[in-house]
């Protein structure tokens, strides 16, 4: 499967851009998810120190 395809999106088959687009904002979302995760560690570190 290319990323980058000289093809018009509209002439890609429904499924592809279904499967492209979940996993672009799955991406997304475990990075937000990971932010958080790593700001309330940081401060919790700094915290007890």
């Amino acid at each position: 499967m290319e990323l980058v395809s000289d093809e018009a999106a509209g002439d890609r088959w429904f499924g592809e851009r279904l499967i492209s687009n979940t996993y672009v904002w799955a991406c997304l979302i475990a990075t937000g998810l990971y932010a958080l995760y790593d700001r309330r560690i940081q401060r919790q570190r700094a915290e007890t120190d």
